[in-house]
């Protein structure tokens, strides 16, 4: 496998990758070694990292973990332990063994203890799996309020935290980065067309116009006149051939997502 890295941080930024995630980081960090192309790094720049698995510190407690951190990075755990258990609403794990603690539990020490140090750079692969909404609600908080010079490449499957944290966001296929851009402009550029649900009253009919997906109820209209798409839609209801509850909406960052591994769904 060859894989060719190229990634420029910007600071105080928030960059999201999607597919491909995992493999970029190992490498990122000297996991795993590239067969091609280059990984930069200032000499002046530290990397926090939370992988995707968890690493497994089972004979330690929660207090314990953070301690030994803390004590990697020269750090006074006096100094920190506390604000971490509370930020991370870890307080009543304290002194429980990180074996036994569930695996979003385990999820947000992880995610604390790669915070550890006030790293320029964080690698956060899928750092809210598993957890609740409302903790991933808290989380997103944490991330959006880091220190100034500090960059986050977040790596996740969720369309909603791409949407809701990150500046700008790449989707890699292939190993091969397919775009980078902010999600208002990957919109601009590749939601080109309107997206349309809808209960078909005939076994067989054939709407003009309408591109349909595969062998689903949704269908694809070229972002042109509004107007003229909901009165075919309104003729087709009156001529019994469509139910009257459907629903038209925009591209999606998750039809963009799907759009470039199946590349036939929607012209990009």
């Amino acid at each position: 496998m060859e894989v060719v890295i190229l990634i420029k941080k910007y600071q105080n930024e928030i960059l999201f990758i999607i597919l491909g995630k995992t493999t970029t980081f190992r490498m990122l960090v000297g996991e795993l070694r590239p067969t091609g192309g280059y990984i930069y790094k200032s000499n002046n720049e530290s990397i926090g990292y939370c992988p995707q698995d968890d690493i497994s510190f089972s004979a330690l407690t929660v207090l314990q973990s953070i301690n030994y951190i803390c004590r990697l990075h020269g750090i006074n755990p006096s100094l920190l332990n506390n604000l971490i258990l509370s930020q991370f609403q870890l307080e009543k794990y304290r002194n429980r063994l990180v074996s036994h603690l569930s695996g979003g539990t385990r999820r947000r020490l992880h995610l604390a203890l790669c915070l550890i140090g006030s790293p320029t750079l964080l690698l956060l692969d899928e750092p809210t799996a598993k957890v609740d909404p409302l903790l991933r609600s808290h989380i997103r908080l944490i991330l959006q309020h880091r220190p100034i010079d500090t960059s986050i490449v977040f790596a996740s499957h969720s369309m909603l935290e791409c949407e809701q944290l990150c500046d700008r966001l790449t989707i890699l296929v292939h190993g091969n980065a397919r775009c980078l851009g902010s999600p208002q402009h990957l919109k601009d550029k590749y939601g080109t067309d309107y997206r349309i649900r809808l209960t078909p009253l005939q076994s067989s009919f054939d709407i003009p116009l309408l591109k349909r997906v595969d062998n689903t109820n949704e269908y694809i209209y070229p972002k042109h006149s509004l107007s003229n798409l909901f009165q075919l839609l309104e003729d087709l209801v009156e001529q019994n051939i469509i139910a009257s509850n459907y629903t038209v909406q925009l591209t999606s960052l998750e039809h963009i997502f799907l759009a470039f591994q199946h590349p036939i769904e929607i012209r990009v």
